[in-house]
Parts: C-alpha cells; structure tokens; sequence
C-alpha cells in the first residue's frame, strides 16, 4: 500500500478550510470529480470524471 504525507499551509482558519474541503456544492477544488450528486441529507455520489461513481453515507456529523 502507498503512504502519502503531505504538509500545506492555508491562509485561512480551520473552520473555514473544514467548510471547503466537505462542501458538497463547491467542490471545484477537486479537479478528480466532474459532479456531486446529493441524494437527501444524509446520502451523496460523488462522480469521477470517468463518470465512476462512488455513494457516501453520513454515518456521524462532527461539525467542528
């Protein structure tokens, strides 16, 4: 299995680089997806550009 560690600093605060990253409407920073599907408040799909889809489920809400 590959391990990948990488280190960024954003000029921002945690509260909002957590808003971007489990944004579900603004995902552009993502080049992988070419859409987000929301299915209902608890179910998304995420589609990669080969139009792979992948359905998530929230499980557990940690909002910090």
């Amino acid at each position: 299995m590959a391990i990948s560690k990488i280190k960024a600093v954003f000029p921002a605060s945690i509260q909002e680089v957590w808003n971007m990253v489990t944004s579900l409407e603004n995902y552009g920073w993502r080049s992988d997806l070419s859409r987000i599907e929301i299915l209902n408040e608890k179910q998304f799909v995420e589609y990669m550009k080969n139009e792979f889809a992948t359905t998530f489920t929230i499980t557990e809400d940690r909002r910090i």
